[in-house]
């Protein structure tokens, strides 16, 4: 590989995650990371490049997230990689991820059985959680295909949602106009036509990552507060926990026990080993 190749990358959070897949992948590989600020600006960025007559575009490549908008128009190419589910965030909130947790920080080593009761539990609330977001996943899939620019930016915390304990979701009273203003609304002859598309979606990997990873945090503290006061029959049978940090499990600690993306290791392998 020559010198000088830069990885551009959406946001500070990817930077993190990506060094935790890239070294995973390829741990010789080097490249000087740096910020788009944001998708769009990444891919403004990469189109500028692309007119550029100065060959500015030699050795740099773009990580993007899939989002419901893919490329923005953009065709694909080898200088970019665009993850297969939403958001680098959706792949953390895995069930392997999640188990490896138990063991390392919650101390569930040794406790097999307990692990799987809490594991199943998990999947049964993130699936209360992810029916309870659908629409406002529905409309948000609606505004980046027509597209409906926004009034204002969709939060990422979910508290305005769902309320979320150890061991229950319970959706709150909310409408999804107030909580994703739109700068005009999609008549039903717009919106219509996306809803087949969007039921055919696989929720767990293509909904909202940020939401997910929200999600998981808040069901985490839980778990932390029910670990070092047990109510459940799990957690009685465990020995006391210990010290736990919830706040120790960063983006890129997660990351470092999830699976990459599928696809990331043939590109960078190509980067690494240009024909």
């Amino acid at each position: 590989m020559q010198e000088g190749t830069i990885f551009v990358f959406e946001g500070k959070e990817d930077k993190p995650v990506y060094l935790q897949w890239i070294r995973a992948i390829c741990p010789e590989l080097k490249y000087e990371p740096i910020l788009g600020g944001t998708k769009r600006k990444s891919l403004s960025l990469r189109r500028s490049l692309q007119y550029d007559l100065g060959n500015l575009r030699k050795d740099v490549y773009f990580f993007v997230d899939r989002d419901f908008d893919e490329l923005q128009g953009q065709v694909p190419g080898y200088d970019i990689f665009v993850t297969d589910r939403y958001s680098i965030e959706n792949y953390l909130v895995e069930r392997d991820v999640i188990e490896q947790s138990l063991i390392d920080d919650f101390h569930f080593h040794g406790s097999p059985a307990e692990r799987k009761e809490v594991l199943d539990l998990f999947d049964a609330l993130y699936d209360k959680f992810l029916a309870a977001t659908k629409e406002i996943n529905f409309r948000l899939f609606v505004s980046k295909i027509l597209p409906i620019h926004t009034s204002a930016s969709l939060p990422d915390q979910i508290s305005e949602l769902v309320d979320i304990r150890f061991d229950e979701v319970q959706q709150k009273t909310y409408t999804v106009e107030e909580y994703f203003p739109l700068e005009r609304e999609p008549t039903e002859e717009e919106a219509q036509p996306l809803r087949e598309s969007f039921e055919c979606l696989d929720p767990r990997l293509r909904f909202r990552g940020k939401f997910a990873f929200d999600f998981l945090m808040k069901w985490m503290r839980c778990l932390q507060y029910e670990r070092s006061n047990p109510t459940t029959d799990a957690m009685l049978r465990l020995d006391p926990a210990g010290t736990i940090r919830v706040s120790d499990l960063t983006l890129a600690v997660l990351a470092s026990r999830s699976q990459p993306p599928k696809g990331l290791k043939e590109f960078l392998r190509s980067i690494e080993t240009p024909s």
